[in-house]
Parts: structure tokens; sequence; C-alpha cells
């Protein structure tokens, strides 16, 4: 039962394995793309990796609904902030809509 063992889990981390916890754990953003294919969003992929190569993203198109990505930024807040930042600029200049699925932090 997962949510049992999980609790059981964290504690044997916390108590036993401390030194190995991450003080800034990455943290992963998510859009919502519609109305776009992945094949259209490859060179700002690219680019973005060029600018930010501390961040890694992903591109998940859905297979429901023609034209609908889910997509993410990973890394340290920090990286991922400017990362967004740039992103959403772009998805904005190019006319897609964008919304975010991960709250603001």
């Amino acid at each position: 039962f997962p949510n049992m063992a999980w609790p059981m889990i964290e504690w044997v981390l916390d108590t036993h394995y401390r030194r190995f916890h991450d003080p800034e754990p990455a943290v992963d953003w998510r859009w919502l793309l519609e109305a776009v294919r992945e094949s259209e969003l490859i060179p700002m992929m690219e680019e973005l990796l060029l600018r930010f190569g501390d961040v890694r993203l992903s591109s998940l198109p859905s297979t429901e609904k023609r034209h609908q990505i889910d997509f993410g930024l990973k890394g340290r807040r920090q990286a991922v902030e400017a990362a967004s930042v740039w992103f959403e600029a772009r998805m904005q200049q190019g006319g897609i809509r964008c919304r975010r699925l991960t709250p603001v932090p």
C-alpha cells in the first residue's frame, strides 16, 4: 500500500540518510500548449537549451487531443524561473496558447 509505505520510506531517509538530501531540490514547471505541433517548437526548444544549459525540458504531445502539448521545464528554481520568463515570452510572440499547469510559487 503506497499510502502507508511512503511515510515509512521518508522516515528512513530523514533519519538515516539526511546527509544525502539536496538542500535545493529541482523544480518541475509545466504548461499546456494548444493549437501547435511539436515540430513547430523544435527551433524554440533548441534555443532554450542553448540559452539555459542548466534546465531540462520535456514535450509530450497529447494522444487524445490533436495539437496539444504538455510542456515542462525542470532544474534549479532560479534557472527554471529565468527560462520560464523567456519561454512564456516566446509563446506569446508566436501567438501560441499557453496555460501554466504548475502554480506560480
